[in-house]
C-alpha cells in the first residue's frame, strides 16, 4: 500500500508534461511535420498528460482510501480491542486465545479471507496498475500508447466497481453479524 502511494507521488506533472512536449518536438524534427500537424501533436500531448494525471488522481484517491481503511478501521481499532482484551486476561492461555482472535480479525479485515477473494484481487489489480503507470511515466517515451492508456483506465474502472460492490456487501454482512442490521426500528 505504501509502495503504491509513493509510486504515484513520484509522478510529477511538470516533468511529465515537459517529457511529452520534448518527445513531440523530436518527432517534429525527425519527421518534418507541417505546422498544422505539429499543433495537432501538441494538443494530443496535452490530452495525454491530462489523462495520465487524471488516472493518477483516481489511483491516489483509491489507494489512499484503502490505506486509510487498513490503518484506522483494521489496525488501530483491532489493536485497541487487543489491548482491552489483554487487560482482562488471567493467564497465558487467555493471552494466547486473545492473540489468536486478534490475528484472525486482522486476517479477515485485511481482505485475506477466501470469502473476499474478489475484493482482494480488485485491490491488487489497482496496486499493480499504480506501478504500470509510473513505469510509463519514467520511461524514455514518457507516455503510454492510446490503447494501453485505455486499458489502464478500464482496469481501474472495473476494479473500482468490483471493490465498491464487494465492500458494501462485506459491510452489510458485518452489520448483520453485529446485530445492527436490520435497524432496531424495523424489527
Amino acid at each position: 500500500m505504501k509502495r503504491s502511494l509513493w509510486t504515484l507521488q513520484q509522478i510529477n506533472a511538470k516533468e511529465l508534461a515537459t517529457a511529452i512536449h520534448e518527445r513531440v518536438s523530436r518527432w517534429r524534427q525527425s519527421h518534418c511535420y507541417e505546422a498544422a500537424d505539429s499543433e495537432e501533436l501538441l494538443l494530443d500531448a496535452d490530452h495525454v498528460v491530462h489523462r495520465v494525471l487524471l488516472l493518477r488522481s483516481w489511483l491516489l484517491h483509491f489507494v489512499g482510501n484503502v490505506h486509510s481503511y487498513f490503518m484506522t478501521r483494521v489496525l488501530h481499532s483491532t489493536e485497541i480491542e487487543l489491548a482491552d482484551a489483554l487487560k482482562t486476561a488471567a493467564d497465558l492461555d487467555d493471552i494466547l486465545a486473545t492473540h489468536c482472535s486478534y490475528v484472525g480479525r486482522v486476517y479477515d479485515r485485511c481482505f485475506l479471507h477466501p470469502s473476499v477473494r474478489v475484493l482482494r484481487e480488485a485491490v491488487l489489480k489497482v496496486l499493480a496498475l499504480c506501478e504500470r503507470l509510473r513505469g510509463f511515466c519514467v520511461a524514455g517515451d514518457g507516455v503510454p500508447a492510446a490503447a494501453e492508456m485505455e486499458a489502464m483506465e478500464e482496469t481501474y474502472v472495473r476494479s473500482h466497481q468490483v471493490s465498491r460492490l464487494h465492500y458494501v456487501l462485506l459491510l452489510a454482512r458485518i452489520l448483520c453479524l453485529l446485530s445492527f442490521w436490520p435497524p432496531p426500528w424495523s424489527r
